[in-house]
């Protein structure tokens, strides 16, 4: 039985069509038969691909990709959408052939996923996987791993998703739009986590927006989204979790998505159940000699199996146990027979093996590297070997030291993607409990160290955040975006502890990932932090920052289309900054209230309060802010038809934001240059600046500003007349706008995509 997948047809018939409009065929009939001709297929078989059968040759995918791609000039989220459909097993080699520029932010290359690393052995677990692999193609909607803790839950779930990810194609498995992993294991004592759940659903498959909805509306959204596109839900260390929305929510998830948990206990009565039990004698033994082997322990791993067969029965086979007491054994404090009678004593339970192992593992540690072990569960899921060292203040050759002991002692995992990435570290909830225990004995070193993981965030913050005034973001430091994205789990943590603890260190992250919320669509997040953030400025007199964070609240507002609390907010800012004499901020938000009037097409009032921010920023030597009025001044003329006087100064203005790296500034000078030369009729070199406007924006992950960039290339070809070309583009800028939640640019896409409709079906495609 042949695979077909509607969206595939439609991307195929979409390409095609492109090409015939590109190359003047007349009959879309004539280029299937000289296409066919050139890739060795018949015109029947592509007719039967725009139907929705995919091809089971993927060369021919390839050939079409390349064909579409070129001739055709569809651009880089079709192919990547189209290659993803296909179930095209080497995606990223051709979209770096037709495409080399760099992947944008929400330009995943699906099917999404936020899948932590398959790492390490995974012998002996075939029949379990197996078995998780039989629950995904039957017709329970809840597959849920079972066992103790230890014995290899989590890694079963990660490698049975991957495995499913890899196979979704085949007729055995639905062709999945993402896999998307929660885990409860850094927070268990947190019961509720539907609205968790929904957030990280519609953030892995790239509608941030919805994570912003009341969750009503938020649940009923990520309905849609699931109907529409199936994924594979995974919820690890499910029975610290007590919700009973979200277990409705798994239990009647739409087909043919798949829910898979991990769980010590059976809570889900209706599922196909995995009972995972410690691997059998032989793989266990194994499993001892691999972990020697790492180790270094190379006699023991030479024993024979009389030798090692204690520890295997002891440990009941669970991976855990035996990570942990070769670890001790590896400390040279207690030998293989100690350990072995330590944990036969007593008959004792798994949960008390547990502890006694953890207890006489944390004896073995140095004081150095008991602080860096028992501040682990600050972070929210992982950490840094920087974020480690400055927080158990450790020099290089100290943390290095104690690192190297917790990972062979199995207390903290490696957890990183790939063998060039920094390591990034994290901790198995049974070692987090642990040191859970172990903090609330201690709260005098609980001080200490949350005082220097604060310290270590606040400092991150400004080395790599946005300072909202116009600087270089990140301070000039580069990949400032990618660090952001790679802590931001933990700066929440951190504003989250220090607004209970320290307010004025919570402030000064806020203001500084305000902007990085921002581009990735989190806005009212960003709109919460900024209310949050400003009465706690207040509090601590914080002067400059309480009219930075009505600023952001203002620009928040606009972005979401709130006027009227931007007007509040933004003429608040106005009265403070006169108040307390902070010009810097003053040229700020009388510029962003220029803005708010030109949105509101008030172009007389926009032009004097960009004049005024000019004067005032020229008035203190801050020659970027006076820079940043004249830009707003110019978009401004170009809305209102000052065509002529906006382009002049744009091509002025436009050097210097280049040389001075400042991308924001620069995809809108180059958009704006394209609508000029748009309305002038020079529509090759509308297209050129409108396409580097948009390059612009990928590159630097402006997400809001690439659907604008669509929105104009859109204009541009329903100008000349090209409506498929037009459709095309207003598709894509309607695509970012709706994941984005940019409701008003979302209605104006919409109208656009509908009037242009009866000009697109008037084309003879044959």
């Amino acid at each position: 039985m042949a695979v077909r997948n509607r969206e595939f047809g439609e991307l195929l018939t979409q390409g095609l069509k492109q090409i015939q409009t590109h190359e003047r065929i007349k009959k879309i009939s004539e280029l299937q038969q000289s296409l066919g001709h050139e890739i060795r297929v018949s015109s029947d078989a592509i007719q039967r691909w725009r139907q929705g059968y995919l091809p089971s040759d993927q060369k021919v995918v390839v050939a079409l990709a390349r064909a579409c791609a070129k001739r055709g000039k569809m651009d880089r989220p079709w192919l990547v959408r189209f290659l993803t459909l296909s179930g095209y097993a080497n995606r990223d080699s051709i979209i770096c052939e037709l495409f080399p520029e760099k992947t944008f932010a929400y330009e995943l290359l699906s099917p999404h996923n936020n899948l932590p690393s398959s790492n390490g052995s995974f012998e002996g677990r075939e029949v379990d996987l197996a078995r998780v692999e039989e629950g995904l193609t039957s017709k329970w909607p809840v597959i849920s791993i079972e066992g103790m803790g230890g014995v290899g839950k989590t890694r079963l779930a990660i490698e049975a998703a991957h495995h499913s990810l890899l196979v979704g194609r085949t007729n055995a498995h639905p062709m999945l739009s993402a896999a998307v992993w929660v885990s409860a294991k850094d927070h268990p004592n947190r019961k509720s986590w539907f609205n968790t759940v929904l957030d990280t659903i519609a953030s892995v498959l790239d509608y941030p927006y919805v994570t912003e909805l009341p969750i009503e509306k938020k649940a009923s959204e990520v309905n849609k989204l699931v109907a529409m596109n199936p994924i594979l839900l995974i919820i690890d260390n499910f029975e610290t979790i007590e919700d009973t929305e979200l277990l409705q929510f798994i239990q009647r998830i739409p087909e043919p998505s798949k829910v898979l948990v991990t769980t010590r206990k059976g809570q889900i009565q209706s599922a196909w159940f995995v009972h995972l039990k410690g691997l059998t004698e032989p793989y266990t033994l194994t499993l001892i000699r691999m972990h020697c082997r790492r180790l270094g322990m190379f006699s023991l791993e030479k024993e024979d199996d009389r030798a090692l067969v204690s520890l295997a029965r002891v440990t009941d086979g669970n991976p855990k146990a035996i990570e942990t007491a070769l670890g001790c054994i590896k400390r040279g404090v207690l030998s293989l027979n100690e350990v072995v009678d330590n944990l036969s004593n007593g008959n004792q339970s798994f949960g008390s093996l547990f502890k006694d192992l953890f207890a006489s593992a944390w004896d073995l540690l140095s004081a150095d590297t008991q602080k860096a072990l028992i501040l682990m569960p600050f972070f929210a899921a992982s950490s840094s070997r920087d974020a480690i060292g400055a927080s158990a203040d450790l020099t290089e050759y100290k943390l290095n030291s104690a690192i190297e002991q917790l990972v062979e002692m199995s207390l903290i995992d490696i957890d990183t993607e790939s063998q060039t990435s920094p390591h990034r570290y994290s901790l198995h909830p049974l070692v987090r409990a642990f040191l859970e225990n172990k903090l609330v004995l201690s709260p005098q070193i609980e001080q200490d160290l949350r005082q220097r993981w604060v310290e270590y965030y606040v400092e991150y913050a400004q080395n790599y955040g946005d300072d909202d005034l116009g600087g270089e973001i990140g301070d000039g430091k580069p990949g400032h975006r990618e660090k952001l994205r790679e802590e931001i789990q933990n700066l929440r943590c951190v504003i989250d502890w220090s607004f209970d603890h320290a307010e004025g260190n919570a402030v000064r992250v806020v203001e500084r990932i305000t902007t990085f919320l921002l581009d990735e669509g989190f806005w009212s997040e960003r709109l919460g932090l900024c209310k949050r953030a400003l009465a706690a400025a207040q509090r601590c007199h914080m002067r400059e920052s309480e009219i930075g964070l009505l600023a952001r609240l203002g620009w928040s507002y606009l972005v979401l289309g709130d006027l009227e609390n931007a007007e509040a907010a933004m003429l608040q800012g106005q009265k403070l900054a006169e108040d307390y004499q902070l010009e810097n901020r003053l040229a700020q938000v009388i510029r962003d209230y220029g803005r708010l009037q030109s949105i509101r097409g008030d172009y007389q009032k926009a032009s004097e309060l960009f004049q005024a921010s000019y004067n005032v920023a020229n008035r203190i030597g801050d020659n970027l802010a006076t820079l940043l009025a004249r830009t707003f001044q110019a978009e401004a003329d170009v809305a209102y038809g000052r065509t002529a006087q906006a382009e002049l100064a744009l091509r002025e203005l436009l050097p210097e934001f280049i040389s001075n790296n400042h991308p924001r500034e620069v995809d809108i000078m180059y958009r704006c240059l394209g609508e000029i030369a748009t309305r002038d009729g020079r529509f090759d070199e509308a297209r050129s600046a409108i396409q580097k406007a948009i390059s612009w924006s990928r590159t630097h992950y402006e997400a809001h500003e690439v659907s604008q960039g669509y929105q104009a290339l859109g204009n541009l070809e329903a100008a000349i007349g090209n409506w498929p070309a037009a459709g095309a583009a207003y598709e894509q800028a309607l695509d970012v706008a709706t994941r984005l939640g940019m409701q008003p640019q979302t209605e104006q896409l919409s109208a656009r995509l509908e009037s242009i409709s009866g000009q697109m079906h008037s084309i003879p495609y044959g």
